[in-house]
């Protein structure tokens, strides 16, 4: 089924799409972006989905690639490794935010929507809808920080995690400790704890960075 461009903001909404299918793991990692291929999906002109591309390259989504034009990026182990270390301290900040935030109300119930989809996802062993709201579980929190420079840096980062991660995902040990790793922090969160929620979101990431590490010595 064709997804149509139907909101303000083309370049936005065709963005939110290549994203989505990153996420769902229909576009791999070194998967070409066709731009005349895509506007003729969308139902757009070339120059919105050029400018959507143009972003995710900068953001480090996408690479130019020699003779081959734009394509999802693929990360080295190292560059894996960068990238989880960096999305850590950023989340930091993130939680540090939050703290000197005096709304963040609506956070515990738009986390708990996203673990229940995770959950029943989980359940019939639906690992695209699990992807999806594993990276939607981090966008919530990541969305209420009131610093935007902060908020735009570390959600490009979660976008790249994703690029990695989907190689992860289809281990079940990694989905169950996902799950309950968010299980915890959304605890903490829905009584007020945000120390100890980004102590668990530290671990949470520990966890994916000990995960790659190994994976990395075993190959």
């Amino acid at each position: 089924m064709q997804e149509k461009v139907i909101r303000c903001s083309l370049v936005d909404q065709v963005q939110a799409f290549i994203i989505k299918r990153i996420q769902s793991g229909e576009y791999g990692p070194g998967t070409r972006l066709n731009i005349e291929e895509l506007a003729k999906e969308f139902g757009v002109s070339r120059t919105p989905v050029r400018e959507a591309i143009n972003r995710l390259i900068q953001n480090g989504i996408v690479e130019q690639r020699y003779n081959a034009g734009p394509c999802v990026a693929s990360f080295s182990r190292e560059q894996q490794i960068d990238i989880v270390k960096a999305n850590m301290f950023l989340f930091k900040g993130v939680f540090t935010m939050l703290r000197e935030e005096a709304d963040w109300s609506g956070l515990a119930e738009e986390l708990k929507t996203v673990l229940q989809e995770q959950k029943a996802a989980f359940e019939v062993d639906d690992k695209v809808v699990f992807n999806e709201m594993s990276v939607r579980f981090h966008e919530v929190i990541i969305a209420y920080c009131p610093n935007v420079a902060l908020r735009n840096f570390t959600l490009q980062s979660q976008h790249q995690i994703t690029i990695s991660t989907l190689h992860y995902q289809v281990e079940s040990e990694y989905r169950e400790r996902s799950l309950k790793d968010h299980q915890n922090i959304y605890e903490a969160i829905a009584s007020n704890d945000i120390l100890k929620a980004e102590a668990l979101m530290h671990e949470h990431n520990a966890f994916s960075l000990a995960f790659i590490s190994k994976e990395s010595e075993e190959r």
